[in-house]
This record gives C-alpha cells, structure tokens and sequence, in this order.
C-alpha cells in the first residue's frame, strides 16, 4: 500500500508541473460566460509636410505648424456576455461598450453583436452606436466595414506552448477607406515567458509593413511599416486574455501627385500608438 501511495503522489506532483509547464490558447472567450473589460489607447502623430517657404509661411500666418503634431486618447468601458454553442458550434458575443476620447461625443455606447467559433477571434455581425443622431449614423456606415475587417482577419496561435517556445503568425488588414486602399501585414512572434498560478504570460514582437494606394477619385500611393512590443496574460482554466499590451511606432511616407507632371505633395507620417486592456470574468 506504501509504494502504491508513493506512486500517486509522483504522478500528482509530475503531472502537476507537467500541466503548468505548458498551455494551449483556447481563444480570447468561452460560451455562457460574461466579462468586464477595460480599455486604454493613446495615440501620437506627426505629420510633416515637404512644402516650399512660401507655403510654408502660409500655414504660419493660419495658425498651422510644419510638423503637424496631434495627440488622441481613448478609454472604454465594456461588458461582454457570450451565450451557448448553437448547431454550427459557434456561440453569439455581446459586447456593450462605453466610450470616452478626446475626439467622441459624450455619452458615446458602441454596442457590437458578433459571433465566435472556439479558438477564434469573434466574427462581427452587426454594431450600433448610441445615442442615435446623424452624426452616429454616418460614423457607424464607415466604422462598421473596418471594424469587421479587423474582427475577421485577427488569428491568434493555437499551438500548444512550453515555456520558452515561441511561434509566429501573420495577420493580414486589407481595408477600402474612402478614397483609399490600404492593406497592412503583420508578422507576429509570440513567446511564453512563464507560467505561475495557472496563469500564462507572453511576450509579442510585431513587424508591419504598409501599403496604401489611391482609387480613381484620390490619386496617391504610400509605403511604410514599423516595429513595436506587446504582451498577454492568458487565464489557463477559464480559456481568456487577463491583460494585453501594446506599444507600437509606425513611420509611413505618402505622395499626393498629378500623373501627368508626378509632382505633387509628399508628407512623412509618425506615429506610435501604446495600448493597454485588462479582462475580467465576472460570470
């Protein structure tokens, strides 16, 4: 009976450190839950303009600097109830969201309807913005296409990580703006950096490249790219990102031109945006 208890206990204990050495991601939500999350961007951008002194001088006089320098923030509010697995073994997400931003009207709810496929990032449906007035309604006709180009194109790892292992994905954003057709690529590296108290932490290395190309009303083109770091605590037994982080610089050069002279207006972009968002299981 001795040697029988022994044997248990090793296999408890190895199969205990062997559980918490590595994980699989099983997706950012499960059916039948709820959650409460926290949103925080912040957003830098400088915008230099290769204009002659005259122009120059012009700007000045209005009030105008060379470089343009503009700074948006961004915080949100959110509850996420998700519902049960239907026949097509995907489940219906409800996100409820309250918005503050420099830049967004007061009182600002952004309410998205989507539906998610175990391991996948959820698959926006539908949205509606509150309190309904013209404005909202013409920002939802152009939010929505993107937003839901976003949603459908995220693709997270789903390897099975030991730590120390790290893997790559690439991300793909092909998205029409008016006058515009930008396509981003992101190549993402993925590292787990430990596990402790059922909890998986990683780390993120992000390479994107740009390309931006002017339709028949906008004539332009435009190439870029940048670098940045992020993170993610993963919550092993409940299946969900706890915290994510980014911080990401993007320089992008754009050309305004007439095509029959190829002059016109060039302009160098910067930017860097750094975001932080934290997740909570509440039922």
């Amino acid at each position: 009976m001795r040697k029988i208890f022994l044997l248990l206990v090793c296999l408890t204990v190895f199969g205990k450190n062997y559980a918490q050495d590595s994980v699989l991601l099983r997706g950012p939500y499960q059916p039948n839950s709820k959650y409460k999350q926290k949103l925080d961007r912040k957003l830098e951008m400088s915008v230099s303009l290769d204009v002659d002194s005259a122009t120059l001088k012009k700007m000045e006089a209005n009030g105008i600097s060379n470089p343009i320098v503009q700074n948006h923030s961004f915080k949100s509010d959110a509850i996420i109830t998700t519902g049960n697995i239907m026949k097509n073994d995907s489940f219906p997400l409800i996100a409820e969201m309250s918005l503050i931003g420099n830049n967004l009207p007061q009182n600002l709810k952004m309410i998205l309807y989507a539906q998610v496929h175990p391991g996948e990032s959820p698959h926006l449906d539908s949205l509606d913005l509150l309190p309904k007035m013209s404005e909202t309604d013409s920002a939802k006709a152009s939010l929505f296409p993107l937003l839901k180009n976003i949603f459908n194109n995220v693709q997270y790892p789903t390897t099975i990580f030991h730590v120390g292992d790290s893997t790559k994905n690439t991300t793909d954003f092909p998205m029409n703006m008016p006058g515009v057709q930008l396509t981003m690529h992101s190549v993402n590296t993925y590292r787990l950096l430990k596990i402790e108290n059922g909890i998986a932490y990683f780390s993120i290395n992000y390479n994107i490249t740009m390309n931006m190309v002017g339709n028949t009303n906008t004539i332009m083109n435009g190439k870029g790219g940048g670098n940045g770091t992020g993170y993610f605590s993963y919550d092993i037994a409940n299946g969900y990102y706890k915290q994510t982080g980014n911080n990401i610089d993007m320089n992008v050069s754009v050309k305004f031109y007439n095509p029959d002279t190829n002059e016109g207006l060039k302009m160098e972009i910067w930017e860097n945006e750094h975001s932080q968002d934290s997740i909570e299981k509440i039922d």
